[in-house]
């Protein structure tokens, strides 16, 4: 990201919260907020019509809901980052709101600090994990978010399914090891194993083999 400022779109169907946000980001020099609104129709206008470079979306809005909106966005404008914001405590929310592409997810308790640093951290094309988030996450088995089939649920460790769910999310080597506390060795040899276990030589092989596993799950 150059020195540019940060143009910055805040959706939340809360007036307040959409306020104070405005009124957090305007304190600093970097970032300019270039328009708010409360619902899903607002966000893709101010998308549309304000191209901003950064997107603070609440999970649960009027209309068409956070989730919803994600990766319809996403799929538009690939370079967008976002930022969603929820009050939600489930787990497996956390998850599901990652695999569509999420450049970062904050519980609305996130300290200031904590969304400030996160937004520059996205717009250096790193994932932005809630820090308690992140140590809940930790302690959270994702294979059962993945539904493979139970042979290789077996088969495929912890670190492994972590690892997964951010391959599948489109995030590098580098960012994987930057979000986990690893090194860029450490990351390849998972890929390596993974794509070995699910019969696959690259990641853009995942997302099909993944959608047919989940089918037979889903079928048995």
């Amino acid at each position: 990201m150059s020195n540019r400022t940060i143009r910055v779109a805040i959706v939340d169907d809360h007036q307040l919260v959409t306020q104070a946000l405005s009124n957090l980001f305007g304190q600093f020099k970097d970032f300019s907020v270039v328009g708010t609104g409360f619902d899903g129709k607002s966000a893709l206008e101010l998308v549309v019509n304000q191209q901003p470079d950064l997107l603070i979306l609440d999970l649960q809005l009027p209309g068409l809901a956070g989730e919803e909106l994600l990766p319809v966005i996403k799929k538009v404008y690939p370079t967008l980052r976002i930022i969603i914001l929820t009050a939600s405590q489930i787990k497996q929310t956390w998850q599901k709101v990652l695999t569509l592409g999420a450049d970062g997810i904050a519980l609305k308790s996130v300290s200031s600090t904590d969304l400030i640093s996160g937004a520059r951290q996205t717009m250096r094309g790193q994932m932005f994990i809630d820090p308690i988030i992140q140590e809940e996450l930790s302690q959270y088995d994702s294979g059962a978010f993945l539904n493979l089939p139970d042979e290789l649920n077996a088969r495929i460790t912890r670190r492994e399914r972590e690892i997964l769910l951010l391959v599948l999310n489109d995030l590098t080597s580098k960012q994987i090891a930057d979000n986990l506390g690893i090194s860029d060795r450490t990351v390849s040899k998972h890929r390596e194993n993974i794509y070995h276990k699910l019969g696959v030589h690259s990641s853009t092989e995942l997302l099909p083999i993944m959608n047919r596993l989940r089918g037979i799950k889903n079928s048995l």
